[in-house]
């Protein structure tokens, strides 16, 4: 404790204690009364070319147009009905329907027959080349079946027993006409009976 007493009176005697008091007070008044000292930002930070600030935030504008009739005229449409008390007539019921440029209309749905056959051709342009191939390939089908036949006859043909037939046929003895036959006699009698009711047997 008595270095702390020697120490004390040491300072007071040199004038130290008044000199840190006034410190403390000014620090103490300083802190008090003065604002705290501004914040500064590098110089780059403050050019717009490199750091841009951003717009001010502006409100929209809401414009109201008001909306004028022509020549400043200003119309209310009436709040009554109009009166129901006429009589109503009805329409003459006489068919009175002139055609027009009949020959027109004739001329237009020829057109559009026209027209509608050219799309029908178009849109079956495939399927009806499909049914004309198949006919095609049946016909030659048809063909070659014939020309197989006609091969195989010729192939089949032999040449000697085509002679034997010609030979007996010109040999044998010629059938008798059918006129000359005793069933066609038969025939005749028995039709001139149905004819001749007077007919007797000699």
């Amino acid at each position: 404790m008595s270095a702390v007493f020697k120490l004390a009176k040491f300072c007071r005697n040199v004038g130290l204690v008044s000199n840190i008091a006034k410190r403390t007070l000014s620090t103490t008044q300083t802190s008090i009364t003065r604002n705290p000292p501004p914040c500064t930002f590098h110089p780059l930070l403050q050019n717009d070319w490199v750091c841009p600030k951003p717009d001010p935030v502006k409100l929209p504008i809401r414009i109201t147009p008001e909306i004028k009739s022509p020549h400043d005229i200003l119309w209310i449409p009436p709040l009554t009905e109009p009166p129901t008390d006429r009589e109503m007539i009805d329409p003459i019921s006489i068919n009175e329907e002139r055609k027009e440029a009949v020959r027109l209309i004739v001329i237009r749905r020829k057109k559009m027959k026209k027209h509608k056959l050219k799309k029908l051709r178009k849109k079956l342009k495939y399927e009806r080349a499909k049914v004309r191939q198949r006919r095609e390939l049946k016909k030659e089908k048809e063909f070659q079946a014939i020309l197989i036949a006609q091969c195989k006859e010729a192939e089949a043909f032999s040449a000697e027993k085509y002679v034997a037939d010609k030979l007996k046929a010109y040999t044998e003895k010629p059938p008798v006409p059918f006129h000359l036959t005793d069933e066609y006699k038969e025939l005749l009698r028995l039709k001139d009976l149905r004819l001749n009711v007077n007919f007797y047997k000699k």
